[in-house]
């Protein structure tokens, strides 16, 4: 670093992909950046991904970062940054990734949410390693929801959509804990994040861009099965396929009889059919049933039925 970055010259690329950060097992231990549990990876070694060929000043500074800080101070990212290979020593801490010298787990294996979405190609989910210690005592004692627990407030689009990230932040922390066998905990954050997030404010589903909204309820729903959360995955369950199924209806009308405005929303459609996929293989997976959703009385018919009375 010193002999590249510390040049005058304008550095926009660097000599090697192959990095190794040294690791002074005593100094992070004494710091507190991994649990006691943990097996360090000393030293800690990655390489950047072999398409990616160019490395910007912003790379740089970040790679600069890691070899100078000597695990003094804890690093933190806002994204499980994987673009420079040292991803797999991300691990989640709430909204928050920090780099540790540990070799992590991989825990979306355990999700059917995550196996079928990478399956169709469009992505898994964002579910990563937790410090799931960590995880749980942030979610429980230091989130807020910015008066979203509050009935009728409006969320638009944008902020709707930092509440799903918050709501599958809930979701994959309650179901993570549910694998290790710790399911009162998990209830404990799937009523906390029902407690801090009423659906009236933000639905668990709806239709949204490349349907965000039942992407998110999906990992919800997984993670309520994984507790044993019968009432709340079965409200889930009957809000995604309402959701899934009046959008498929709506689709199909335009591709039949409004073909040039169906193609603007060919995407979404199909991403409308793989979620059904999804929601499907979860519903296999928890052996239930797809939920019989039950449509309101016309209000013709109520009428007339309660004059008859």
């Amino acid at each position: 670093m010193k002999n590249v970055l510390g040049k005058d010259d304008n550095v926009n690329s660097f000599p090697v992909k192959r990095f190794v950060v040294p690791v002074d097992s005593s100094v992070v231990r004494k710091n507190g950046l991994v649990n006691p549990s943990d097996e360090l990876v000393s030293p800690m070694p990655f390489e950047i991904p072999e398409n990616k060929n160019d490395l910007n000043r912003a790379d740089l500074v970040i790679l600069n970062m890691i070899a100078a800080n000597n695990w003094k101070r804890p690093i933190y990212f806002t994204s499980p940054w994987g673009d420079l290979g040292f991803g797999q020593y991300i691990r989640k801490e709430g909204l928050s990734f920090r780099l540790v010298p540990v070799k992590n787990n991989f825990p979306q294996q355990n999700w059917i949410v995550d196996q079928v979405m990478r399956q169709a190609r469009i992505g898994g989910t964002a579910i990563r390693d937790n410090n799931t210690n960590k995880m749980y005592e942030n979610l429980m004692n230091k989130f807020k929801f910015g008066g979203a627990n509050l009935g009728g407030v409006y969320f638009d689009e944008e902020n709707r959509r930092h509440l799903l990230t918050i709501r599958s932040t809930y979701a994959e922390a309650a179901g993570n804990l549910a694998d290790q066998n710790r399911k009162p905990e998990a209830i404990n954050i799937l009523n906390k994040a029902e407690a801090g997030i009423n659906p009236s404010n933000l639905p668990y589903a709806m239709p949204s861009r490349f349907n965000s909204h039942n992407q998110s309820a999906l990992i919800y729903l997984e993670a309520a099965y994984k507790a044993g959360d019968q009432k709340l995955a079965q409200k889930l369950s009957t809000a995604i396929k309402k959701d899934l199924d009046d959008q498929k209806k709506y689709y199909d009308y335009l591709r039949t009889d409004k073909e040039d405005m169906f193609q603007s929303l060919a995407t979404e459609a199909q991403v409308n059919d793989i979620i059904q996929q999804v929601f499907d293989a979860v519903q296999q997976k928890y052996g239930q049933k797809t939920p019989v959703v039950e449509m309101p009385e016309a209000v013709g018919n109520a009428a007339d039925s309660t004059k008859n009375k």
